[in-house]
């Protein structure tokens, strides 16, 4: 999962820089395991690595991948920062934008903060000369925030002032004794914000509750056998035109389980780092878009192609004219262990797990073969 949620913070940081940032008419590049600038730099710094810090000012713009990220000196542009943990404690110039797993600010931010992390904290005397923009577990704001605030939370807590108006949607809220929020307070939420008596909203204070979902038992069924329906048709297609594809699948579960268990977890995680890292390079963007795509396939077709499999085990025919059977078999009883709450993702996920191993494996197998 650390590698899943790092490569998600990843994609998001390269969103940002192609979306947000203007080409840097020069730049410098840094990469190594452990990063630590302690001269001042007069361009655009990219930094990639383990460990990084910052300890000295950078008169441009600044973006960073690492896993623990530390800022401690001033940045006069703007700052992209995708890491596990991101501590910034120097002044950012314009806009902040951060995708991590705890991000906490100590400092001025000139203009706007995106953020998207586990845990977010702005600290005691931090400040924020724009909008707050956030999504993450949880969020306390104990500095000062001169916009708006929008985003959606777990838990949010605020307890300093706010120049704007708030617009979240969030678990529980927190309004703190010395918050004041200048504008108005809309909050979507099923609990009751709790409001300190001597905290301050000068405009209206909104409870918006989340529609109750409606239970529709025949909107439920004809979703189910539609998702049937479309699966029989694929593994039936699959069994079709690739029985033996089908069978290299059968036998690599019947034959090393757990292999192919451990090759499908190396895919499902590593594929996706993999195209990230490709998405650097302009030629390499075309190439990552068409991979993704190709994941997202896989992906669905795996849960189809262990089912089917699984499905002509038990049936043990040993004939072709067995495998649309059996993979309407496998189907068929994995659609109605879907309807089993959590019990039902759990065996999907896993046996999409075992059958992008198994198609891994027996996709190599044949490469290896031919050659």
């Amino acid at each position: 999962m650390k590698y899943l949620r790092f490569g998600l913070s990843a994609a998001l940081l390269i969103i940002s820089v192609f979306c947000f940032s203007a080409p840097a008419m020069a730049a410098r590049f840094i990469t190594a395991n452990d990063v630590n600038i302690t001269k001042p730099i007069n361009d655009d710094v990219y930094i990639s690595g383990g460990a990084i810090s910052l300890n000295n000012t950078v008169n441009g713009d600044v973006v960073i991948m690492g896993g623990n990220v530390r800022i401690n000196s001033d940045i006069t542009g703007d700052l992209f920062v995708a890491g596990g943990t991101v501590v910034v404690d120097g002044n950012v110039g314009h806009t902040a934008r951060v995708a991590g797993g705890t991000v906490n600010f100590n400092d001025r931010i000139g203009r706007d903060l995106m953020v998207g992390a586990g845990a977010v904290v702005l600290g005691r005397q931090s400040t924020v000369t724009g909008d707050v923009l956030a999504g993450s577990g949880s969020f306390n704001a104990f500095g000062s925030i001169k916009g708006d605030v929008k985003g959606g939370f777990g838990n949010a807590e605020l307890s300093g002032p706010v120049g704007g108006n708030v617009d979240i949607s969030v678990d529980r809220l927190t309004v703190a004794r010395k918050a004041r929020v200048a504008g108005n307070l809309d909050y979507r939420s099923s609990n009751r914000a709790k409001i300190a008596p001597s905290a301050v909203v000068e405009g209206k204070v909104t409870r918006h509750r989340p529609p109750q979902p409606k239970l529709r038992p025949l909107s439920r069924v004809f979703s189910w056998l539609w998702s049937l329906a479309s699966m029989l048709v694929v593994g039936l297609v699959i069994a079709w035109l690739f029985p033996a594809s089908l069978r290299r699948t059968r036998d690599s579960l019947a034959g090393q389980p757990w292999a192919g268990l451990g090759i499908g977890v190396a895919a499902f995680i590593l594929t996706p780092v993999v195209l990230i890292i490709t998405m650097f390079t302009l030629i390499g963007i075309p190439l990552a878009l068409i991979g993704f795509a190709i994941y997202v396939i896989a992906v669905y077709l795996a849960q189809i192609y262990s089912a089917a499999a699984i499905g002509s085990l038990v049936l043990d025919r040993g004939g072709e004219k067995w495998i649309g059977a059996g993979a309407a078999l496998g189907i068929a009883v994995l659609s109605l262990v879907k309807l089993v709450p959590i019990v039902g993702g759990l065996v999907t996920f896993f046996l999409m797990l075992f059958g992008l191993g198994a198609m891994t494996a027996a996709a190599w197998h044949k490469r290896s073969v031919k050659a």
